[in-house]
């Protein structure tokens, strides 16, 4: 039996394979115009930014270098005495009262004629502020008549222990060799202090940044 001649089929082609192009489409407004909005703002930054290069630099080096404080800052309270080293507190309570966050606990005492220890009848035998809780508003300063409280210029006050924050009387007092350090409450300095600038002195930066935005 012969063997089968089998003849080689013709190669086909290759189909090509056919690229599909999808219609262009038109870039919406909205898009356009959210890319400009883009671009405005990043050169709003650059721009604000490179203005700042050129101004002198408003911060200083805290803590060798200290603001001096406006005479009316609401700081750290003092309590203050006369020029005779008597204590101004009477003991009246009227700082306790007003406190709206009732920061203020004391306790008053009659004086002896022996050894009197305010001017008044009677005296702070036990005075608190809790520094947790006051808010520094001033109304014990204003409320109270003798001036003896005042609220001082120190606001350095950081610790890491709450109990530090309970200010009694042995820290609030002012030592009789200050007691000509006298300030009274609530009063408005005869002169300005001149404290270095802040943004808040340059008008015209805000005004710029009005513009810009």
């Amino acid at each position: 039996m012969h063997e089968a001649v089998f003849k080689p089929l013709p190669n086909t082609p290759k189909q090509k394979s056919v690229k599909v192009v999808p219609p262009s489409k038109p870039i919406p407004a909205w898009r356009l115009r959210q890319s400009v909005r883009t671009l405005w703002a990043l050169a709003q930054g650059l721009l604000m930014t490179g203005r700042h290069l050129l101004r002198k630099p408003v911060t200083f080096h805290y803590p060798n270098q200290k603001r001096p404080q406006s005479p009316r800052f609401r700081g750290i309270h003092k309590l203050q005495r006369f020029d005779d080293g008597k204590e101004r507190c009477v003991g009246c309570g009227l700082c306790a009262v007003v406190c709206p966050s009732n920061a203020i606990y004391l306790e008053a005492q009659e004086n002896t004629p022996e050894n009197p220890v305010s001017h008044g009848e009677r005296y702070a035998s036990y005075y608190q502020i809790d520094m947790l809780r006051c808010i520094f508003c001033g109304f014990c300063e204003e409320a109270c008549p003798e001036d003896a409280i005042i609220l001082g210029p120190n606001w350095e006050a950081a610790s890491a222990d709450r109990q530090d924050f309970i200010y009694t009387k042995d820290r609030l007092l002012v030592p009789p060799e200050k007691k000509d350090d006298f300030r009274r409450g609530m009063t408005w300095p005869d002169r300005e202090v001149e404290t270095m600038p802040t943004s808040s002195d340059r008008p015209e930066y805000y005004r710029k940044l009005r513009k810009i935005g």
